[in-house]
C-alpha cells in the first residue's frame, strides 16, 4: 500500500531539482534533502471505509546540478503507528530481506527555473522511473517548488498521486496483510503525501 508514497516523493526529488536551478548561485552546486524539515507518508483504506496514515522515517535525495535526482526509501523504516503491523508490511508486504529499498531517478531540465527568486514558486509536471519490490514503472505528477531562500528549497504535491499495488507486485502482500488483521479488505490504490525541504551543499 505505501507504494503511492514512493511515486510522490520521486516528484518531489524531481522537482527539487528544479527549484536548485532557480538562482545563478544554484547552478553549480548539489542538493540534498534536509530530512528534519521533510515528510514522506503514505495512506490506506481497510473494510472500505476506515483511512489510516503512514510514513517512511528514513530517505535521502539528491539533486545535482546537471538535473539528475535520485531518491531512496529505506523500506524498513515504515511507521504505522502499530508495532505488529510494521512488522507485518516489513516482512509480507515489501519483503525488507530481499527488497530493502525503493529508488526513484529522473532527469530534469533546470534551466526552466534558473531566475526564480526567493519566496517564489513553480508549477512542474515531473516525470521518473519507481524501481520498487523487484518491479519498475514510470511515473509523473504535478508539483510546486518554492525558493525558499537563497540555499533551500521547497518541493510539494499539486495533486494526489495513488500508487496501484499491482503495478510492483505487492498485491499478495496485501492480501496477506488482510488475512493476518481480519479484514474484509484493503485498498491496493494507494495515496501519497510529502513535504521535501533540500539544501545547497555549496
Amino acid at each position: 500500500m505505501s507504494l503511492d508514497l514512493i511515486r510522490h516523493s520521486r516528484s518531489l526529488v524531481v522537482a527539487a531539482g528544479l527549484l536548485l536551478g532557480a538562482g545563478p548561485a544554484g547552478w553549480a552546486a548539489d542538493w540534498t534533502l534536509a530530512p528534519d524539515a521533510s515528510s514522506l507518508s503514505f495512506g490506506s483504506v481497510k473494510a472500505d471505509t476506515v483511512g489510516e496514515s503512514h510514513r517512511f522515517e528514513s530517505f535521502d535525495a539528491t539533486v545535482g546540478d546537471d538535473g539528475a535526482f535520485a531518491l531512496t526509501i529505506d523500506l524498513a523504516s515504515v511507521e504505522t503507528g502499530i508495532d505488529i503491523r510494521n512488522q507485518r508490511m516489513r516482512e509480507f508486504l515489501f519483503e525488507v530481506a530481499e527488497f530493502s529499498k525503493a529508488r526513484l531517478t529522473g532527469t530534469l531540465d533546470l534551466a526552466a527555473y534558473r531566475d526564480l527568486a526567493v519566496g517564489a514558486m513553480a508549477e512542474a509536471d515531473l516525470t521518473g522511473t519507481l524501481s520498487l519490490h523487484g518491479m519498475a514503472s514510470d511515473i509523473q505528477t504535478a508539483v510546486t517548488v518554492v525558493r525558499l531562500d537563497q540555499n533551500r528549497v521547497g518541493v510539494f504535491p499539486r495533486q494526489i498521486v495513488f500508487i496501484n499495488t499491482e503495478a510492483f507486485g505487492l498485491t499478495d502482500g496485501v492480501d496477506k496483510l488482510r488475512q493476518l488483521a481480519g479484514l474484509p479488505s484493503i485498498t491496493g490504490a494507494v495515496p501519497v503525501s510529502f513535504n521535501l525541504v533540500f539544501t545547497r551543499e555549496g
